[in-house]
């Protein structure tokens, strides 16, 4: 079996406890939710963090944010903290001066892939001044989540691909050409 740092190496107990019904698990999480907003610790945003990150069904946009989707995340995955990279030049590497998300779902459906990203924040912050005007924690919040927009919003060369793709002649001669790829008697098995 593999195993490294990255991709440790997991092995399932033979003596599993038998799975909570849903009804017990919300009304366990909800109680929990309860006492931790309730509690001194209600305010610091890594207590908020570690609770959502054991408890991922409360975080919205699992099947994404703009649309209705039926799908379910990509590999029902939730990443917790994960940096944010951008392509430059002809390779990816870490977005300097950007803030990691608290959470990603990649969302999507048939069509689109959606990534949200969410920034959790305490409960215990001031979002607007007694005026009923905005207040900096949530200009901060706001200006954050515009930048992210900006980082994941398709570039023309996207938009391009995509359009070649929807393009019913140019996916046909793209099938043929790998039709007579795998058939070529040069080809060598398991090679591209």
């Amino acid at each position: 079996m593999y195993s490294n740092r990255l991709f440790p190496a997991y092995q399932m107990s033979p003596n599993l406890p038998t799975m909570m019904s849903w009804d017990d698990y919300e009304a366990k999480a909800t109680a929990e939710w309860q006492a931790l907003l309730n509690s001194a610790e209600g305010c610091d945003e890594r207590t908020i963090h570690n609770f959502l990150v054991r408890n991922p069904s409360w975080l919205p946009g699992a099947r994404s944010m703009t649309r209705a989707s039926d799908y379910a995340p990509c590999r029902w995955a939730l990443l917790s903290e994960s940096p944010l990279r951008e392509w430059v030049a002809d390779s990816y590497r870490d977005a300097v001066g950007t803030k990691i998300p608290d959470f990603i779902w990649l969302a999507h459906d048939s069509n689109n892939f959606t990534p949200v990203l969410i920034e959790i924040e305490s409960p215990c912050k001031k979002w607007f001044t007694n005026s009923g005007d905005p207040h900096h924690n949530l200009i901060q919040a706001m200006n954050q989540l515009a930048k992210w927009r900006a980082m994941v919003q398709p570039t023309s060369e996207h938009d391009c691909v995509l359009r070649r793709l929807r393009d019913a002649a140019f996916l046909q001669k793209l099938k043929t050409r790998v039709r007579a790829h795998l058939r070529s008697p040069t080809r060598v098995p398991g090679k591209p």
